[in-house]
């Protein structure tokens, strides 16, 4: 049993470290700060951004999911194999990995509003190129982060914009707290509300 929480262990920490290695990657290529394209050949600039994107969220989602269930094997393991040794370490082992699926989970919601402002944007059909959608256990993962870490309780709701090039509407959904905003949603909130 003893080998199997050290296994275990071991894949938390690989996974955890490869998931922010990957993120902090993607965030040095300024992913979530791509905009939309309007030139002659915009509608092939812009699907190579969201190719890009998606490529990203997709990468990102099987890196949580592997994560997530090593998680999920560790805390059975944990709990099955209770005694008084080393109860801060374990600790230490999931609260990481649930930290690191949270910041995964946020950064994919930044990259999902970039994917929908892109599509508005440029007036491309949601048949054209499609954003891969979170798998049901994510959703729920999902709504857990947004109540738990991110205060959601409270939305601004949407946010209308206009194409600048072709002058259409979009609506852009943001969720963002009241109150206790952090300063990554103060900066999202004024870069998209042009305040």
């Amino acid at each position: 049993m003893n080998a199997q929480i050290t296994t275990t262990k071991r894949l938390l920490t690989r996974y955890g470290n490869r998931l922010e290695q990957l993120i902090k990657e993607y965030q040095g290529m300024k992913l979530e700060s791509l905009h939309a394209e309007f030139h002659g050949e915009a509608q092939n600039a812009n699907l190579e951004k969201l190719r890009q994107l998606e490529e990203a969220m997709g990468a990102i989602d099987i890196l949580v999911g592997q994560l997530e269930a090593t998680l999920s094997r560790f805390l059975t393991l944990r709990d099955s194999s209770v005694t008084g040794a080393e109860p801060d370490d374990n600790e230490t082992y999931s609260i990481r990995a649930e930290e690191g699926i949270a910041a995964a989970v946020e950064y994919m919601m930044l990259l999902q509003a970039r994917i929908r402002a892109i599509k508005s944007c440029d007036g491309m059909s949601q048949s054209q190129v499609t954003a891969p959608q979170p798998k049901p256990g994510m959703q729920a993962q999902l709504r857990k982060i947004q109540r738990e870490y991110l205060g959601l309780g409270q939305l601004l709701g949407a946010v209308q914009c206009k194409c600048a090039l072709t002058g259409s509407p979009g609506t852009l959904q943001i969720q963002l707290p009241f109150g206790r905003a952090s300063r990554r949603s103060q900066r999202i909130h004024s870069e998209i509300s042009g305040h």
